[in-house]
C-alpha cells in the first residue's frame, strides 16, 4: 500500500468513527432538548466538518493522482494529502483552538485542495492541448519565419481557456477588486492602534535581527511577554493584554522555562496565563513546521486561535525548505503568509540572524513590507562579563504610533540582590556623551576616543563642549 492510499485509509477511518458521532447527535436531538456531548468531547460541528473534508479528499483522489505526472507532482500531492491529514490529526486529539478558528483552517483546507486540484487539471489540460497542436504549430511557424525572412521563435497567445484563467473569469472569487479613489476614501478601514507602543502596531510586520548571542530571544520574549500582559518592555508600552503566540524555533524548553520564570518572578501582577502560548520543539512529536511549506503553514494556523501577535523566533529554524538563503524566490511562500497574517488582523514579529556583512542575513526582499526592522548592536566597549548588554536601533520605523520618534536606546539586563532580573537602560546619545568624559578623564586624545567608540571626531567634539558647559570637563582640556 502507497503513502497515500494509506492516508486515505487512516482518514477514512477517521471520517468512520465521526460520522458515529454525527448519527448519535442527530438521534439524541430528536429525543432530548440537551445538546449533545460525545465521551470524548468532540462536538458534531467538529464531526461534519471533517467529514466534509474527508469527502473532498476521497473526491479528489482520483483528480490529484491523474495529474500526477511528474515526480514534482507527485510530491505536491502527498503534501496536499498530508495537511489534510494534519487537521484529521488535530480533530482526533481533541480541540486545541476556537471553534471558529478551526472552521476558518477546514475551509482553508478545503480550498486549498479544490486550487490545486482545478490548477494541476488545467495544467494538464493545457499541456495535452499543446502537445496535440504541436506539429501544426511548428508548420505554421516555419512558413512564417520563411515568409517574413525571420528564423527567431513565434511567441504563443493565450487561448481563451488561459485569458479567462489569468483574468478570474472562471474563479469570480480571484478576480482582482479595482477602488476608485472616491471608493477608497470613503471605505471604512480602522486606523491601525498601537500593540507595544510606539513602534509594534496592529496588523504590521516586522524584524528583529542581530548577530547569534547578541540577545534577540531576551527581547522578542520581553515584547511578547508585555504584550501578553499588558506590560512594559524597556520603553515601550503595551495599553492592554493580547493573545500572543510564541514559535520557538532552537531554545531547549528547560532554557525557554527558565527565562520565562525569571519574567514572571520580577513582576508583581497578576495576568491570565493563556495569553501567551508556547510551541517549542522540545515537546512536539515531530519537527517543527516549515513556514516555506503549505502544510507547515497551516499547522501553525491551527495554533494560532486568536493571537494577534506571532512571534516567530527564528526564520534560520522556521524556515526551512529554501534551496538559496540569498535567493529572493526564498522568500516568496513565506511573505505571501505574512501578508495573509496581516489582511486577517494580525501582527508578526520575525527573528533572524545577522550575516557577515552585519546586515540581516539573506535576501534584503524580506524588508521590502516590513513596517518596523530592529538591529541589535554591542556597545564599543563590550565584554563578555557583562551579559546581555546591547543597543538597539532602528533600521526601519514605518507609521510609529503617535507620529513619536522611536530613539536608540542601550539596554543591559542586572540581577538584584534578591535575585531578580530587571532591564535597565539609557539614551544611546546619553550613554556615548559618559563614555566620551570617562575615556577623556583616562587621557585618552578627541581621535583616539573617536576611534575607541566607533564614531566621528565630530561626535567626540560635540560631547566635549557640553560637558565643559555643565562643567564636566574642564574649560581648556583638548
Amino acid at each position: 500500500m502507497s503513502t497515500t492510499e494509506r492516508r486515505i485509509a487512516e482518514l477514512q477511518a477517521l471520517r468512520g468513527r465521526h460520522d458515529a458521532h454525527v448519527v448519535a447527535w442527530r438521534e439524541h436531538l430528536a429525543n432530548s432538548e440537551l445538546p449533545y456531548s460525545p465521551s470524548n468531547g468532540r462536538s458534531d460541528h467538529r464531526c461534519a466538518s471533517l467529514s466534509r473534508l474527508l469527502h473532498v479528499l476521497v473526491a479528489r483522489r482520483e483528480q490529484l493522482t491523474a495529474s500526477a505526472e511528474s515526480a514534482a507532482q507527485r510530491v505536491n500531492c502527498e503534501r496536499v494529502l498530508g495537511s489534510a491529514e494534519v487537521l484529521a490529526k488535530i480533530h482526533a486529539d481533541g480541540p486545541i483552538m476556537p471553534a471558529k478558528a478551526r472552521g476558518n483552517a477546514e475551509t482553508r483546507a478545503i480550498e486549498l485542495l479544490d486550487r490545486r486540484a482545478e490548477a494541476r487539471k488545467r495544467s494538464a489540460a493545457n499541456a495535452r492541448a499543446l502537445d496535440d497542436e504541436s506539429p501544426h504549430r511548428d508548420q505554421q511557424n516555419a512558413t512564417a519565419r520563411d515568409s517574413s525572412g525571420d528564423n527567431g521563435p513565434r511567441e504563443r497567445r493565450a487561448t481563451d481557456e488561459e485569458r479567462a484563467a489569468l483574468e478570474g473569469r472562471d474563479d469570480p472569487s480571484r478576480a482582482l477588486k479595482v477602488l476608485t479613489i472616491a471608493d477608497l476614501l470613503t471605505l471604512e478601514i480602522p486606523n491601525r492602534g498601537a500593540i507595544l507602543s510606539r513602534w509594534l502596531l496592529t496588523q504590521s510586520l516586522n524584524m528583529l535581527h542581530s548577530f547569534r548571542g547578541f540577545g534577540k530571544t531576551h527581547v522578542a520574549l520581553g515584547i511578547g511577554y508585555a504584550v501578553a500582559t499588558g506590560g512594559t518592555f524597556l520603553t515601550w508600552k503595551a495599553e492592554r493584554a493580547r493573545p500572543v503566540l510564541y514559535l520557538d524555533g532552537e531554545m531547549p524548553a528547560a532554557a525557554l522555562r527558565d527565562r520565562l520564570k525569571a519574567l514572571v518572578e520580577a513582576d508583581e501582577r497578576d495576568f491570565d496565563p493563556a495569553m501567551l502560548r508556547i510551541v517549542t520543539p522540545d515537546v512536539q512529536d515531530g519537527p517543527m513546521p516549515d513556514l516555506a511549506t503549505a502544510e507547515g503553514q497551516l499547522l501553525v494556523e491551527a495554533a494560532i486561535g486568536d493571537a494577534e501577535l506571532i512571534i516567530v523566533d527564528n526564520i534560520s529554524t522556521l524556515v526551512r525548505d529554501t534551496e538559496r538563503e540569498n535567493d529572493a524566490e526564498s522568500w516568496r511562500e513565506v511573505g505571501a503568509w505574512a501578508l495573509r497574517m496581516r489582511q486577517r488582523g494580525r501582527s508578526v514579529l520575525f527573528v533572524h540572524h545577522d550575516g557577515k556583512s552585519g546586515e540581516q542575513r539573506g535576501t534584503s526582499k524580506r524588508e521590502d513590507t516590513l513596517d518596523a526592522v530592529i538591529q541589535l548592536k554591542r556597545p564599543a566597549d563590550y565584554t563578555p562579563d557583562q551579559g546581555a548588554r546591547f543597543e538597539i536601533h532602528f533600521r526601519k520605523h514605518r507609521n510609529s504610533a503617535g507620529g513619536a520618534e522611536v530613539k536608540p536606546i542601550e539596554a543591559k539586563l542586572t540581577t538584584g540582590p534578591d535575585g531578580r532580573q530587571a532591564w535597565i537602560w539609557r539614551d544611546i546619545e546619553d550613554s556615548t556623551h559618559d563614555r566620551v568624559v570617562a575615556l577623556h578623564a583616562d587621557g585618552l586624545k578627541p581621535g583616539e576616543i573617536a576611534a575607541e567608540l566607533g564614531v566621528n571626531k565630530s561626535t567626540v567634539s560635540r560631547h566635549l563642549k557640553t560637558a565643559r558647559e555643565y562643567g564636566e570637563v574642564a574649560n581648556g582640556a583638548s
